[in-house]
């Protein structure tokens, strides 16, 4: 049932990085920025998936991991 909602927040990572390049001033920032985001995003899918539901299993973790990796997106797609 989680899967339902993995696609749906998978489209904020796309659209933040899609739309990044053309906020950066340069290449270092955009690649600053984008590494911040990706491990801030596996930072909060970790958290949701494996620390504060144990009570998942298998699929169910990682359906719960790409929720949080696109959830933490959402902000910078927002401003994007």
């Amino acid at each position: 049932m989680l899967w339902l909602g993995v696609p749906l927040v998978a489209l904020f990572p796309i659209y933040a990085h899609w739309r990044l390049p053309t906020h950066a001033e340069n290449r270092g920032a955009r690649w600053l920025t984008a590494g911040f985001l990706v491990l801030l995003g596996v930072g909060v899918g970790w958290a949701t998936g494996f620390r504060y539901f144990p009570v998942a299993e298998g699929a169910g973790r990682w359906a719960l991991f790409l929720i949080g990796f696109g959830v933490a997106h959402f902000p910078a797609a927002c401003v994007l």
